[in-house]
């Protein structure tokens, strides 16, 4: 017992921000069962920041910090918590601001697109309120909206009506409620315009939308090649993402920090020459690295799950550049606590928690499985791929069977071979843009992807429909999970250096 203490002792010594993280996000779990007043939640921030500057002694203090971040992660989440401000019930004349762009329902028989209401009044009335609630505006199919474009509408806002997952999912984004525009309702389609940096983003992403759905022959591959570089889901047919959710691949349309580790390892093996440059190679080359990142997530659209791995990728290339010894596990409790003071909801977006999920599992059990399964050389890659696909599994599969109620066997054997396919479908889908070569040879791989992704079919338990997990049944899950990663920590006999970052 006394050495498993020491052990923690040391590893949280060497994860400093793992003791900032964990009371942080226990104040903002916190805030999601209660709510206290303003003035509450100032005196105990104001009172622990005092007691944890007077405090000499060094238990004393700890537990005015701890309770200091306990609170700021309260009231962080209470200030950002979205509250719903315009009238249920009646008919109202709003100011609606588009903040993305319009793509089809599922159904295809409208457009849905998220929208700011910025004012509005009671019809009939002339007194005007400011708002900045945001809502899902569903309009006919006919009508062209563009990012920033505002205009008055007189229009019912309705409350999301069960607790399912989606509406969960629209809360931590933000989104109160929804309502359908009808175009005789609309006083004018163009009362101005908003042009920030992020509409600008997402303006810039439709046109390279636009470019790549001429890439290739096949919409539905065009369509997946649009999701894969710019996280534009809008032209995938419902068909396409019922296939990638039974064969456990959803993860690959979805804009994230994979498609940018995809990216990361490109530009490094791309800038291998930098390193004559002598000393300043290491600043250059970081340097290079992260505004390549930076504008690529600008030209995706800075959606919140590609600037949440841009900022993680930016710390852990800082930490290399920094100093000569980090750990990996600090650097993303790091992008955890900065995302999460920026955006406290995002907690409790799935995506939010499948990429952190996936990320420590993938860090813990993949130098691990390569230090327990020796094999040749040859086949190393093989081996490498496997491991990844098994961490990934273990981090995300609670998660997956109690937002999805399903899971996939089949995607241990799909998601190895596809962590092949997908960068080439990327490198030369981004290249066939300018060299219709290229393109052939992406339409060439695709169909080897659609084959892989295909297998789901072919095999009668590739997808077990009907599993439920519950929340306890979640926070069980991963209280084991941490339980066994101390274990397997405390008796490892290889050094598993992957977690450490050294610079070279």
């Amino acid at each position: 017992m006394i050495f498993v203490q020491n052990h923690i002792i040391n590893e949280t010594k060497r994860i400093p921000f793992l003791k900032i993280t964990i009371p942080f996000v226990l104040g903002v779990l916190c805030a999601t069962y209660f709510e206290l007043q303003w003035s509450v939640v100032f005196i105990v921030i104001v009172t622990a920041g005092i007691l944890s500057f007077v405090f000499r002694n060094r238990v004393c203090k700890n537990y005015s910090v701890l309770l200091l971040l306990v609170a700021l992660g309260f009231g962080t989440l209470q200030s950002a918590r979205p509250t719903p401000q315009l009238l249920r019930g009646k008919r109202i004349e709003a100011l609606v601001e588009v903040a993305d762009q319009p793509h089809r329902t599922t159904n295809g028989r409208r457009l849905s697109t998220v929208a700011f209401v910025r004012a509005f009044c009671v019809d009939g009335d002339s007194l005007w309120r400011k708002s900045r609630e945001s809502i899902v505006v569903y309009v006919d199919t006919t009508t062209e909206l563009s990012v920033g474009q505002m205009f008055t509408v007189k229009l019912y806002v309705n409350d999301f009506k069960d607790n399912s997952s989606y509406t969960r999912l629209m809360y931590a984004r933000g989104i109160t409620g929804y309502s359908f525009v009808s175009e005789k309702l609309v006083e004018d389609w163009n009362v101005g315009r908003v042009n920030s940096l992020e509409y600008k983003a997402r303006e810039l992403r439709n046109r390279v939308s636009t470019k790549l759905q001429s890439t290739l022959t096949s919409h539905d591959d065009a369509a997946v090649l649009t999701a894969l570089l710019t996280g534009d889901r809008s032209q995938l047919s419902r068909q396409t993402k019922e296939l990638y959710r039974r064969s456990g691949t959803s993860h690959v349309l979805a804009l994230s920090g994979m498609h940018l580790s995809i990216i990361f390892l490109i530009l490094n093996v791309l800038l291998k020459p930098v390193v004559l440059l002598g000393r300043k190679s290491n600043f250059v080359k970081s340097m290079v690295i992260l505004l390549a990142i930076w504008f690529y997530a600008y030209v995706s659209g800075l959606s919140l799950s590609v600037c949440r791995a841009a900022i993680m990728i930016t710390i852990a290339q800082l930490t290399l550049f920094t100093t000569t010894r980090g750990s990996v596990f600090n650097a993303i409790l790091i992008a955890v606590f900065i995302t999460l003071a920026i955006s406290p909801m995002a907690l409790f977006d799935i995506s939010f928690q499948l990429s952190y999920a996936a990320m420590f599992s993938l860090l813990f059990f993949v130098p691990r499985f390569v230090c327990w399964v020796r094999v040749p050389k040859s086949v190393g890659w093989l081996r490498n791929l496997v491991a990844v696909t098994l961490a990934a599994q273990i981090g995300v599969m609670p998660i997956v069977i109690h937002v999805f109620g399903s899971i996939s066997p089949m995607s241990l054997l799909i998601n190895p071979l596809i962590s092949i396919t997908t960068p080439l479908v990327m490198i030369f889908g981004a290249i066939g843009t300018f060299i219709p070569f290229c393109s052939d040879i992406c339409e060439m791989i695709f169909r080897i992807h659609n084959l892989i992704i295909g297998l789901v079919d072919s095999v009668k338990w590739g997808n077990i429909e009907g599993v439920f997990m519950s929340d306890l049944g979640v926070i069980i899950y991963y209280i084991l999970l941490g339980v066994v990663m101390l274990i397997i920590k405390c008796n490892q006999k290889c050094n598993c250096s992957n977690e450490v970052m050294y610079v070279n």
